[in-house]
């Protein structure tokens, strides 16, 4: 038995089983049909994915991170004193802000980098003040 498939202009798929005369003639008829070529078969295109506005827009959902909760706790005067990171991580965690001790080291650093703070070593204890 001979086999034969047409791809039929909507993209539909169609396999024909039959005597060579059977398929030669269903064929012939197809082509015919469509004026001598087959259609290739169309690809569903796949609809781009919905994105929220802000994310469209490439913002960030939280632009407030450890350094402006830091900073905000500078202009409260709370660097008045020597704090050590754990005071910086208990302060944050009263504010309800949580955040581990690592992620809390590079941004105070920053800020020593940028002269906003001083950083003061206590019987090997980085103790952190205003400038």
């Amino acid at each position: 038995m001979a086999k034969a498939t047409l791809n039929l202009p909507d993209g539909t798929v169609v396999t024909v089983e039959g005597s060579p005369d059977e398929i030669a003639r269903i064929t012939s008829l197809h082509s015919q049909s469509v004026g001598g070529n087959a259609a290739p078969p169309r690809r569903k295109t796949s609809t781009p994915k919905k994105r929220s506005p802000k994310a469209a827009a490439g913002e960030r959902r939280n632009k407030e991170g450890p350094q402006s909760q830091i900073l905000e706790l500078k202009a409260e005067d709370f660097f008045k004193e020597k704090r050590s990171l754990r005071d910086v991580q208990r302060k944050l965690e009263e504010m309800g802000h949580i955040y581990s001790l690592n992620n809390i080291t590079s941004p105070l650093i920053r800020l020593v980098r940028n002269k906003t703070f001083r950083r003061i070593k206590d019987e090997g204890v980085w103790y952190y003040v205003n400038k």
